[in-house]
C-alpha cells in the first residue's frame, strides 16, 4: 500500500510538470502542433495499478485549460485516439457549435449519464453574422453548457444571437466607433443582460464609466485591460452583501490622485492633447470637478475594499508605465497609508499584485511585512527601478514575513545584462532569510535578442546559490518567444 502511494506521488508530480512545461508552448500553437503524450503513456502501461494511479492523476488535474492537451487520451472522444486513459472527463471543451453538435449527436453520448457533465463552449473569434439556432436548428443547449465570446463594437443584434444561453465570460474588444459613449454603454447594458461570470475589457484611450459592471452579481472575475483607467468611486459602490468579485484586474491614476490630492493642476487642459504624458498620465479625462473629490472617493474605496470578503486575488496597475513621470517631489502618504489599511484589514486577499507601482515607502514595506493573510505577492517593477523595488521586496518584504510563500516579480524589463546579475547577487545577499515555497522570475525585453545562453547561465548561478526555496521558474520573454528555466529538487529542467 505505501508503494502504491509512492509511486502515484510520482506520478502526481510527473504529470503537473508536463502540465506546468509544456501547456504554455501547446495553447501558444493554437493546437497546430502534434502534441506528445508518449511519456504519460508509458507510465499507464507499466501495470494495472500504475494504469489505474495515472487515470485518477490525469482525472483530478484535468481542467478546460488543460482540456486539449490531454483530449487525446479520453475515452469516448470523437477523435479517437489509440490510448484512452481518462475514462469519464467530467467536463467538456469545444471551440465552435459545430464541434459541440456532433459530440450530442454521438450515440456515445445519447447512451451515457452525463447529469454531472459540465461543457464550455469557448468561441475564440468574435460573434458577427452568425447565430447557432439558424446555422444549427435542431440544436439545444442544456443548463451545463456556458460560453465564452467576444464581442466587438461593432456587432449587432447581440441579445437575439446569444440570449437565454448561460455566459462564463464575455470579451469585450475592438476600438469603439465615433458615437462612443453611446456604443460603450448600450456594450455594458448587453454584457448586465448576459449576466457573465469573468469579464475581460479590452479598449484604447477612452474612458467609460464601470460603475454597472462592477454592480453585477453575477461576476466573479473582472480583468480591465488596455490604457483606461477605473475610478475609485466605481469601486467604493461594491455592494460587499452581494457581490460574487473573486478575481480583480484594476488600473488606477495613482499619479494624478496624488497630484489631486497636492493640489496640483495638470500643465495642459487642451482636449486635442488628450494625454500629455507619453506614459498616459496627466490626463485631462481626470476632470477638475472629479479631482476635487477624488480624495473621499479614494478612502471610500478603500473602506470597500478592506471590507470585502470575496476577492481572493487582486491586482492594482497603475498606468505610469515607464516612470518618466516625476512625482518623488509630491506627498504621496495619503495614498500608501490607504493601501496600508486595505492591506492590514481585508482578511481574504491571499494574492496580491502591485503593477508598474512606484510608490513603496515604509507604510507599503510595514503592511507588507505585517499581514499574515497575503500568501503570493506579485510585483511588476517600472523599468528605471527594476533593482530598486527588487531589492526592496525581497531585503525588507519577503525575508520578514513568512507568510508569504510565493513572490512573483513579473515583466522585468532590463536594459543592461549587469542588471540580471546584480539581481542575482541581491539574492545571495538574502539567501539566509529567504524562506518560499515559490520564486517566478520574468524577464522582457521587446528587442530582438538572443537569450537563450544568457538566461541559462543566471539559471545556473542562482541554482549554485542553494535557495530555501523549493521551485523556482525563471521566464524570458523577448520579442514573441518565450523560454523557461524550472529549478526544483536540485535539478534544473529547461521547457
Amino acid at each position: 500500500m505505501m508503494q502504491l502511494y509512492i509511486y502515484g506521488y510520482i506520478i502526481d508530480f510527473i504529470i503537473f510538470q508536463k502540465i506546468n512545461g509544456q501547456l504554455y508552448r501547446f495553447r501558444s500553437a493554437r493546437y497546430n502542433e502534434a502534441i506528445n503524450n508518449n511519456e504519460i503513456i508509458n507510465y499507464a502501461l507499466v501495470c494495472k495499478s500504475w494504469f489505474k494511479l495515472t487515470r485518477l492523476s490525469l482525472e483530478s488535474s484535468l481542467s478546460y485549460l488543460s482540456f486539449d492537451f490531454f483530449k487525446p487520451l479520453m475515452v469516448n472522444n470523437i477523435n479517437n485516439s489509440q490510448f484512452k486513459i481518462i475514462k469519464d472527463p467530467n467536463i467538456r471543451l469545444f471551440h465552435s457549435y459545430k464541434d459541440y453538435y456532433e459530440f450530442v449527436n454521438n450515440d456515445d453520448y445519447k447512451n451515457n449519464n452525463n447529469n454531472n457533465l459540465k461543457v464550455l463552449i469557448n468561441i475564440e473569434k468574435p460573434i458577427k453574422n452568425f447565430n447557432p439556432y439558424i446555422d444549427y436548428p435542431n440544436i439545444k443547449f442544456q443548463d451545463n453548457v456556458e460560453f465564452n465570446f467576444k464581442i466587438n463594437f461593432e456587432d449587432k443584434d447581440l441579445l437575439d444571437k446569444i440570449n437565454n444561453l448561460k455566459i462564463n465570460k464575455i470579451t469585450l474588444c475592438g476600438f469603439p466607433p465615433v458615437n462612443s459613449e453611446t456604443q460603450g454603454k448600450n456594450r455594458f447594458d448587453i454584457v448586465t443582460k448576459l449576466l457573465p461570470k469573468k469579464l475581460e475589457y479590452k479598449d484604447s484611450y477612452l474612458h467609460k464609466d464601470y460603475s454597472e459592471l462592477f454592480e453585477m452579481e453575477s461576476l466573479e472575475s473582472i480583468d480591465i485591460v488596455g490604457l483606461d483607467h477605473v475610478e475609485p468611486k466605481t469601486l467604493a459602490r461594491i455592494n460587499n452583501e452581494k457581490t460574487k468579485l473573486e478575481i480583480a484586474f484594476i488600473p488606477i491614476y495613482f499619479h494624478d490622485i496624488i497630484r489631486a490630492v497636492n493640489n496640483v493642476e495638470l500643465p495642459t487642459t487642451d482636449i486635442s492633447l488628450r494625454k500629455t504624458c507619453k506614459n498616459f498620465c496627466q490626463n485631462i479625462e481626470f476632470p477638475s470637478n472629479y479631482r476635487n473629490q477624488v480624495k473621499n472617493d479614494f478612502e471610500m474605496m478603500i473602506h470597500t475594499l478592506s471590507e470585502n470578503r470575496t476577492i481572493k486575488w487582486l491586482a492594482l496597475a497603475d498606468l505610469c508605465m515607464k516612470g518618466e513621470c516625476n512625482i518623488d517631489n509630491l506627498d504621496y502618504s495619503f495614498v500608501t497609508n490607504s493601501l496600508k489599511s486595505l492591506i492590514l484589514n481585508n482578511r481574504t486577499i491571499k494574492e496580491l499584485g502591485f503593477y508598474f507601482f512606484d510608490l513603496i515607502d515604509n507604510n507599503i514595506i510595514s503592511a507588507l511585512r505585517e499581514t499574515r493573510t497575503l500568501k503570493t505577492l506579485s510585483f511588476v517593477p517600472i523599468k528605471n527601478k527594476l533593482l530598486e523595488s527588487a531589492t526592496t521586496i525581497i531585503e525588507q518584504i519577503v525575508s520578514y514575513n513568512k507568510s508569504i510563500r510565493v513572490l512573483k516579480l513579473l515583466n522585468m524589463e532590463w536594459t543592461k545584462i549587469e542588471d540580471l546579475y546584480k539581481l542575482v547577487e541581491i539574492l545571495k545577499n538574502n539567501s539566509n532569510s529567504l524562506q518560499l515555497y515559490s520564486l517566478v522570475l520574468l524577464f522582457r525585453k521587446s528587442a530582438t535578442f538572443e537569450h537563450f545562453n544568457l538566461i541559462k547561465d543566471i539559471t545556473n548561478k542562482i541554482f549554485d546559490l542553494h535557495l530555501n526555496i523549493y521551485e523556482i521558474n525563471i521566464y524570458s520573454l523577448v520579442a514573441d518567444e518565450k523560454i523557461q528555466f524550472q529549478i526544483l529538487n536540485n535539478k534544473i529542467f529547461i521547457y
